[in-house]
């Protein structure tokens, strides 16, 4: 049975104001990461300044966090290229696995890393409608009319000029004031005038930004055309930072008044809420991406406007006729791709060019051109349904019927003439029958040909309740996905409406992804509902069934379900699986919840959230919570540990603990209420807790440690170190830890949480002593042995235990892998090691995984001893592709970001092959070598390394002496530098053959050409909410 009295009950309580309290919309400032006065306040305290703090490094905080579908339209990450340039993935080799609904995030501050810094510059100096037919849909109560009238009086009444920020003439931001004012309206008015009486004409780039500054930090980081880094948005203006930022989904309308007449690139996108804009008559500019990623459903242009960016409207809802105005003359790429436009109406002659996939991904069939036009842009007129009498071709035609330009694009017919057209198909487009569907007994795989013709017109999807004989159970992955990455194309389903019979179980990985949904029935039946299943669609009100048991990773991540409820029989929910929905509120029915993923609720609209019935959830994950706007957070009751960030960025005061919890990562509680401000944790029972405060949080404000002797204890061992083993930042380090540990000790009240935070760091640094020892002997050989062909090698693994160190999520495996890996580069270098007694052979190897990922290529060098057995592997990938530039004059980068999590995992199992032999990596397939870990999340790319280690030991025939490597060897084939390695185009099996010696190298391929023209093909075929995967132009010099 549905609850649907829940999910009502829900409904009264949102309508009754839940959304519209006082610090409503208020994310405060992230800022930009790596401020010194982040680094001084991690363990700030009255009488005690304390050194740097482990970072959790939150894109490297667990091996499972995961990103390939992580949305980038809306978070920091989202890859908006400046000049179209390339991703850069985190240098880092424990990146998480998949990376599949990852967001990126802000880097935690570091030991020293001034000190670091400067090290390695030193060392690197010369280097709508419902199925009320079939089953009666529960809505949200309407809206009365009288509140309506009143909420827009109160908009129009409540902002004045002091609500926000101004500079000149240009509007920059939300003052504080009036983000506090969003508790009381969603509808934004702008002023007209600044607080000091100038009349406003402009609004800045980026000005409502949800999580303005991290945003803006992230995108003027971004290289530009030809390498360039500036402060400077599309159109040429510095940004500001100045101004607050505000929730992602507390809009719900914005009025720009008359006077303005330009919107800056970014002012408004990724207000997800924001279904109506008015803007100005004396409007003439709207810039890059100034409106995307919104809900817009109608769109009125003022007839003076005469630019329209690139992507300014991306990805809204705008329906029926659009009318360009007269004095348009430049009309951007991918100004209106991903809406639902029926009609474009071009009124004016000025217009020469319409930008390439400006309306891709909308519902034309036909379009009358303006005269004058000279060029359409590639792809203008893809991913629409097209004439149907002209083989679903969008046609377009010119006034007088010629084509003096030869006006052409893809997916449409300029003028076409009879010959062109096409039998059209008797389709029942009133319903929906079994023909429509393939069927494998009692799973639904997917639309028939015949199907496929109708979805073109019938949006609503009934699926049947059986094949024959046989009861539908089962929706097959990517049965009814909008996206076909085989063809590398959208499949223009866009489904609005899902009904499914109540014989549904098990409801496929991404059977849904990327349509347009609205609403959605799911039967009485569903089990499980796989990853990505109703990912990036436009869910609002959501039932989920009692028999649901299981909630896939990323299932309904980014949707508009306003509330979330969870049924009683679910027992895990899965990463991100409600992710970027703005839900306002949650309510979990049942007991039997053992697993919540990572990121399961991130960045959302919850203010309350009560855990106490989930007697079964030990862990809350990493960013379990985080980005919401959470009051009060009841937890379960058996909780035994909270990780990185997981309640980041809310508005938390105080915790109670239940009584169980050992563990609490030192940022869980980040940027919760005001700036400064830090959320109060509370213990349960009498018992000195030995939970350290964090970053965000206080251990017991009022509670005394009554135990130092395990402090007294420490401070004995740190004074034991032999400091002259150590970099000469590590020694400052320890040498104020001593002198803060010193301080402590003398404290007559020292707080329980105070003290056994500094035990905590102190322990951790110590952790890293054993890595530190081998960076200075690593330091050593690189300034000692500055001709070593191999020196490149150690550089880059020195610059990796660099970023590594402060990593708190690197696990003590990984810290002694890298002391290792440091301990054999640096025996190479200087020719003492066991390395430079051995052969190394090169391996490569072109992966292209079944999963909707751009292609890439592996490659390693193996070091073999006399005997055959390998004695190390080094991953050399991010090599391939080194000091090739795309077209914008940006490198080209061999991993991508997609890829890049996935890689990391496999990489992992390199070390599993040290001590095996040539012969059995050459005899035996991987599902026979036990000895290598497995690694579920990335079996493909598992299977690759191996398949590149093949590669490579199939060139070692032995060697009868062995050769001493030093700094003045060279090999007697290939260089063995990344940076002197030939990057050519060849296959993998085009290899150089083996020669005897120290090494034997490849030629590594270039990677250039073949993952640009995948990449820019799925491009095009890839989630149409997420702007990250499209080549465009965000700043020309």
């Amino acid at each position: 049975m549905k609850k649907s009295s829940v999910v009502l009950g829900l409904a009264v309580m949102l309508s009754m104001g839940l959304s519209v309290e006082e610090v409503a919309g208020l994310e405060h400032d992230r800022g930009v990461a790596n401020t010194a006065s982040d680094i001084d306040d991690w363990f700030e305290d009255e009488e005690t300044d304390f050194p740097k703090k482990p970072s959790t490094d939150t894109e490297k905080v667990s091996d499972e966090v995961t990103d390939l579908f992580g949305d980038r339209t809306s978070d920091a990450g989202k890859d908006k290229p400046k000049a179209s340039k390339p991703s850069k993935p985190t240098y880092s080799e424990d990146k998480k696995d998949e990376d599949w609904f990852y967001e990126e995030a802000e880097d935690v501050p570091r030991q020293s890393d001034k000190a670091l810094s400067e090290e390695v510059e030193d060392l690197f100096a010369e280097d709508d409608d419902s199925k009320d037919a079939k089953k009666p849909s529960k809505e949200f109560p309407k809206t009365n009319p009288s509140v309506d009238k009143k909420v827009q009086e109160l908009s129009d009444s409540i902002w004045q000029s002091e609500d926000f920020i101004t500079r000149g003439d240009c509007l920059v931001g939300l003052s504080r004031k009036g983000v506090e004012k969003l508790g009381q309206t969603g509808h934004l008015v702008l002023p007209q005038k600044g607080t000091d009486g100038t009349v406003l004409r402009r609004v800045a780039s980026f000005a409502f930004a949800p999580d303005k500054n991290t945003v803006i930090a992230e995108y003027t980081s971004r290289v530009g055309e030809n390498g360039k880094v500036d402060r400077l948005d599309a159109d040429g203006n510095v940004i500001s930072t100045e101004g607050e930022s505000i929730n992602a989904y507390v809009l719900t309308k914005i009025t720009i008044p008359e006077g303005y007449t330009h919107i800056g690139a970014d002012a408004f996108a990724d207000h997800k809420n924001v279904t109506e804009v008015v803007l100005p008559k004396t409007l003439t500019r709207i810039s890059d991406y100034a409106f995307a990623h919104m809900a817009l459903k109608s769109l009125s242009l003022p007839s003076e406007v005469t630019h329209i960016g690139d992507m300014a409207f991306f990805d809204n809802r705008l329906t029926g006729e659009l009318v360009l105005p007269k004095t348009l003359t430049y009309l951007g790429e991918r100004s209106f791709k991903s809406n639902r436009l029926q009609s474009v109406v071009f009124k004016g002659t000025s217009l020469k060019e319409i930008g390439e996939a400006a309306f891709q991904d909308n519902d034309l069939s036909q379009v009358h051109l303006p005269a004058n036009l000279e060029r359409i842009g590639k792809e203008a007129f893809t991913g629409n349904p097209g004439d149907d009498h002209y083989g679903n071709q969008v046609v377009l035609t010119t006034t007088d019927g010629k084509n003096p330009h030869h006006l052409k694009t893809e997916g449409a017919y300029v003028n076409p003439g009879k010959e062109l057209q096409t039998a059209v198909a008797k389709i029942d487009y009133s319903r929906w029958v079994a023909e429509d569907f393939r069927y494998q007994d009692s799973v639904i795989l997917g639309f028939s040909e015949k199907g496929i013709q109708k979805v073109r017109r019938l949006k609503k999807l009934d699926i049947p309740e059986r094949n024959g004989e046989h009861v539908i159970t089962e929706i097959a992955a990517n049965a009814f996905r909008n996206v076909d990455f085989d063809q590398q194309s959208l499949r223009k389903y866009d489904l609005e409406e899902v009904f499914l019979p109540n014989s549904i179980q098990k409801i496929g990985d991404f059977a849904f992804q990327s349509n347009r949904i609205e609403s959605l029935n799911l039967g009485e039946g569903v089990v499980e509902i796989g990853a990505g299943a109703f990912m990036n669609n436009r869910i609002g009100t959501l039932e989920l069934p009692d028999s649901l048991q299981t909630i896939g990773d990323a299932a309904f991540h980014i949707n508009h379900v306003s509330a979330i409820v969870v049924p009683p029989a679910v027992k895990q929910i899965g990463r991100s699986a409600f992710r970027q929905n703005g839900a306002q509120a949650i309510l979990f029915l049942g007991k039997d919840v053992e697993e919540i993923g990572e990121m399961a609720f991130l960045s959302n609209a919850l203010t309350t959230v009560d855990m106490t019935g989930l007697d079964k959830l030990e862990i809350l994950s990493v960013q379990v919570f985080a980005d919401n706007r959470l009051e009060k957070v009841e937890l379960p009751p058996q909780l035994r540990e909270i990780k990185e960030e997981a309640f980041r960025t809310n508005q938390l005061h105080r915790v109670q603990l239940p009584e169980k919890v050992e563990i609490i990562a030192f940022n869980a509680f980040t940027q919760n209420g005001k700036p400064g401000s830090t959320v109060e944790v509370m213990t349960a029972g009498e018992a000195e807790s030995q939970l350290p405060d964090g970053e965000g949080h206080i251990i017991n404000t009022a509670k005394l440690a009554t135990n130092r002797e395990v402090l007294t204890q420490l401070m004995t061992e740190m004074k034991a170190i032999d400091f002259s083993t150590l970099r000469t930042s590590t020694q400052q380090q320890f040498k104020d830890l001593l002198h803060q540990g010193e301080q402590l000790v003398a404290k007559k009240e020292l707080r329980q949480g105070e003290q056994w935070q500094f035990i905590h760091t102190s322990r951790f640094f110590m952790g890293r002593l054993g890595l530190d020892c081998q960076m200075k002997l690593a330091e050593t050989a690189m300034k000692d042995f500055t001709t070593s062909p191999n020196l490149a090698l150690l550089q880059g693994k020195y610059v990796y235990a660099v970023r590594s160190y402060n990593n708190s999520a690197l696990s003590a495996e990984q810290v002694s892998r890298l002391e290792k890996e440091l301990s054999l580069l640096t025996g190479l270098v200087t020719g003492k090691g066991i390395l430079a007694q051995a052969t190394m052979v090169q391996g490569v190897h072109q992966f292209k995984s079944p999963l909707p990922l751009p292609e890439y290529y592996i490659g390693l060098n193996v070091y073999v001893d006399a005997n055959g057995v390998i004695l190390y592997i080094l991953d050399r990938s991010e090599s391939i592709g080194e000091g090739q530039k795309d077209t914008y004059g940006n490198p080209v980068l061999n991993i991508d970001e997609d890829n890049e999590g996935y890689h990391a995992l496999a990489v992992a199992t390199l070390q599993d092959y040290e001590g095996l032999s040539v012969e059995e990596i050459r005899t035996k397939e991987l599902a026979d070598m036990t000895q290598i870990r497995d690694v579920p999340k990335a079996s493909y790319h598992r299977q690759a390394i191996f398949e590149a280690v093949k590669d490579a030991v199939k060139d070692w025939k032995g060697m009868s002496q062995p050769q001493a490597s030093s700094e003045n060897d060279k090999p007697s084939h290939e260089p063995n530098t990344a940076s002197e390695l030939p990057m050519k185009e060849k296959k993998a099996q085009q290899a150089l053959s083996s020669t005897q010696g120290t090494s034997v190298s490849k030629v590594l391929p270039k990677t250039g050409t073949t993952s640009d023209s995948y990449w820019y093909g799925l491009g095009i075929a890839i989630l149409a909410y997420l702007s990250a995967i499209v080549v465009k132009k965000r700043k020309d010099n």
